[in-house]
Parts: C-alpha cells; structure tokens; sequence
C-alpha cells in the first residue's frame, strides 16, 4: 500500500518541520511514500529510503481548462459567488484561481494514469489548495477517495480579510475524513459545517521524544520564545511586559520575519536586568538540541490566532512550563498542569506579574516540570500518535 501525501513546500527548506516526526512513522508502515510539495524552494531534507518527492508543475492553459471542465468551473464559481457576495467584483480572479486548480489536477491524474496504482492512499497535509484539487480529481472519480488534516489558517475563516475560505463547501463534499488537530478546531468546523459532522474526528500532531531537558536553574529567569516575527504573533506584547519585569531576565527568541528591526528597537527600551538574544531561524534538528541541553524556566506564546501550536507541544514534551494565550488549540496543550493560560485580550502587566513571581510559583520546581512532560507523554508523543494515526488512514 502506498501514501501519496501533498504538502505546502515539504521536504524543501525549514517549513513544515513537523512533518518529518510523522515521515519517520507513516515510511514504516507504508510500501511507498510518494510527496507532491506545492512549491519548491531552499534544500531538499532528508527522509527515508521509501520516500519519493513528485514535482507537479503550478501552472496552467487557460483553453486547456476550458475545453474539459467548463461545466466543473462554472458550477463552483457561481456557487461561490452565491455564498460569498464579495466575490462577485471578484470573478476573474476566482475563475483564474479555480482554472489553475484543475489544470494542477490534470498533472496529478498523469502521474496516478502513469503511476497506476489501485492501493493509494491520498493524504493532504493542509486543507487549501491540494484540498481542493483532490477533491476536483475525486468529483471527477479519478481517485476513490481522500483525506486532509486541517490546522489553522486553512481552518478559520475569521482570520481571512474575506470571511471565506474559497472553495470550502466543494472541498468538505469530496473529503473522505478530515482531522482537526484540535478539539477547538474540531468544534469550529462542526459549528460552521453541521451537514459534515460525520466526516470531522480529531488527530493530534505528535513530536519526537528527545527527553527531559537541562534543569539548572539560577535567580535569572531564562525564557524561550519560538515563533516568526509577524504581527499575529505578538513579540511586542512579551517586550512590553517585560517593561516591568524586576527581577533578572534572558530571554532567547528563535525565528525571523519583517518585524525583527522593529521589536529589536523596543528591546533596546528595557532596563539593564533583561537580557535579549534574536538567534535567527534554525533548523528543527538544532532547536530540540538547544532545548534539551540549556535551561530554559518558561516558554512563551502569545499569538492572537492559532491552530494547536507545535512549539508548545515540544516545549511540554522536554518538561518546559509555557505561559501562552487562549488562541485556537493552545489550551489543549496548555493548562494547570503544563503552565498557564492567558486570555487572548490579556493586559501585560498580568504577565509582568507572572514573570515577576515566577521562582515564587510552583512552575519553578521539578516536580511541576516532571508533570509537564507526563502531560505531553499522554498526549502527544508521536511515535503513539502516528502509529493510532496510520490506523485511521488504512481504514478509510
């Protein structure tokens, strides 16, 4: 049996990094592996032996399209248009958008046609543009059937400017099953989505178990944040708390992004007792072995959205307390046995308060520590994820 699975840029560059914990366990249990990334750009990473990357081409012909599926694009633009009124000043780029789709479709039946194949199992890892070309291939009874995890931004419709995912009810049709990876996930899409009730069951995303990492703590409070710098991630809200933060800080921040000069001037605001270190983006691989071989008293999240944030999830399965806010999933992995939560809309000076008491609070000791890590051990280990996983791929 084999797995066609169809990623946003996976195994290229560093996105996606979680990818490769699931990689190691489906390449076990599969024959074949084959990857259709969306695009294609940095180095290709390393994955196992059964593992094939396919290149399908993301372009299209516009007769091309036309000439066979007219009948297929006429029905779902103008049911778009009908379910979203804003898209009528917006047809050429619907159609133009949608066109690209079926001609994408067309690659992938040519490999399936050339590759034929009647044991695939077709897997999207997000459910957006390879959701929606899956399910032109499957309206059109090329594939049998498919299935896609749902995460975040392909998730919420309130975190478009529209309010619309494109395309979602002809997507939520053809999907086979669909897993949220999150119950806050998982009640959304049956909230907005009743009719597809069925078709929704939740599947955690698991990390590598790398051990408990460094205890060696000291009257300075060490923070780990992880995350790109953009304004949904809300870096500046960690400065202005630690405004008025006493006690001594360092504090090291993993990533990059188009606000680094700009959170990088409000640091150089702080007082002499914080200490900040912007150490770029690195790879998964480097970032598991710094985790585990430095201390590190807390890790902090404070997005304004999210799915389930795989950052927290590694920084619980080390034993590391997380003070994160109650954006999508988050309190899944966050809670009073793990750290604490922040309300979405939180004031800073209720996490300047944290920090400050912090070595006065029960997050400080081992023992909080060592439940942090059992929380992640029954949750979130990937090699009992996956394995429970590959089970709901070959039963579909």
């Amino acid at each position: 049996m084999n797995l066609c699975l169809f990623t946003a840029n996976y195994p290229f560059g560093k996105s996606e990094s979680f990818i490769a914990n699931e990689i190691k366990i489906l390449s076990l249990k599969f024959d074949n592996i084959f990857i259709f990334p969306s695009k294609v750009s940095g180095e290709m990473r390393k994955v196992p032996v059964n593992v094939e990357v396919v290149f399908i081409k993301d372009s299209y012909i516009r007769n091309h399209v036309l000439k066979y599926d007219l009948s297929l694009l006429i029905n779902n633009i103008l049911r778009e248009i009908i379910r979203k009124p804003m898209f009528r000043n917006n047809i050429k780029e619907t159609l133009s958008y949608f066109s690209r789709l079926i001609f994408k479709s067309y690659k992938v039946e040519e490999w399936i046609l050339k590759n034929n194949n009647n044991n695939n199992i077709y897997y999207s890892y997000w459910f957006d543009e390879w959701a929606t070309v899956l399910s032109i291939l499957k309206y059109k009874r090329i594939i049998p059937k498919f299935v896609s995890r749902v995460h975040g931004f392909d998730l919420y419709d309130y975190r478009l400017k529209s309010g619309k995912i494109k395309f979602r009810k002809f997507q939520l049709e053809n999907v086979k099953k669909l897993y949220p990876v999150s119950h806050d996930g998982k009640s959304f899409l049956k909230k907005t989505y009743p009719v597809f009730s069925e078709k929704i069951m939740v599947s955690y995303l698991g990390t590598k178990d790398y051990g408990k990492a460094l205890y060696k703590p000291t009257t300075t409070l060490k923070i780990l944040s992880i995350s790109n710098l953009y304004p949904l991630k809300r870096i500046n809200l960690l400065v202005e708390a630690l405004k008025h933060v006493k006690i001594n800080v360092e504090w090291k921040h993993f990533g990059e992004g188009f606000l680094l000069k700009y959170i990088k001037e409000l640091v150089n605001s702080l007082d002499n007792n914080i200490k900040c270190e912007f150490l770029g983006q690195k790879t998964n691989e480097f970032l598991m072995s710094y985790i585990k071989n430095n201390h590190f008293d807390v890790f902090i999240n404070l997005s304004k959205f999210e799915g389930l944030p795989v950052s927290i999830i590694e920084a619980i399965s080390f034993g590391v307390p997380v003070f994160a806010t109650d954006a999508g999933g988050s309190r899944e992995a966050v809670n009073y046995r793990t750290g604490k939560l922040f309300k979405n809309n939180f004031k800073t000076e209720d996490l300047s308060e944290s920090l400050n008491n912090f070595f006065q609070s029960e997050y400080s000791q081992l023992t909080f520590r060592d439940g942090v890590r059992d929380f992640w051990l029954k949750n979130f280990d990937a090699k009992k994820k996956y394995e429970e996983f590959v089970v709901e791929l070959k039963s579909n």
